[in-house]
């Protein structure tokens, strides 16, 4: 193997890796985003509970928004775990019952 041909593999195998690490580095990004689309969907569901409470909205409005926001958290929970492979962190999921 000749000294251009060593180097060419080299720079194909820096450039593999290149952007694999980018990748990575995108696919943690949309990790990142998704949690925090389900963390803003969690204070949502909290002030609909609290705004149903104290009367605030109707029982049925409350009932609608609350079934909209549970079907939007388990839509993005199912999206956090079938990219995630890293453990849940805590704080961003809900807890199990």
């Amino acid at each position: 193997m000749s000294l251009f041909d060593k180097v060419k593999e080299q720079a194909q195998t820096l450039g593999q890796s290149a952007t694999e690490a980018a990748q990575k580095g995108q696919d943690k990004l949309d990790q990142l985003q998704t949690k925090r689309q389900l963390d803003s969907l969690y204070r949502e569901l909290g002030s609909i509970t609290y705004r149903g409470a104290n009367e605030d909205i109707t029982p049925e409005v409350q009932r609608s928004e609350t079934e909209r926001l549970i079907s939007a958290i388990r839509a993005q929970e199912e999206q956090i775990k079938s990219t995630n492979t890293d453990p849940p962190s805590s704080g961003t999921s809900a807890p199990q019952s």
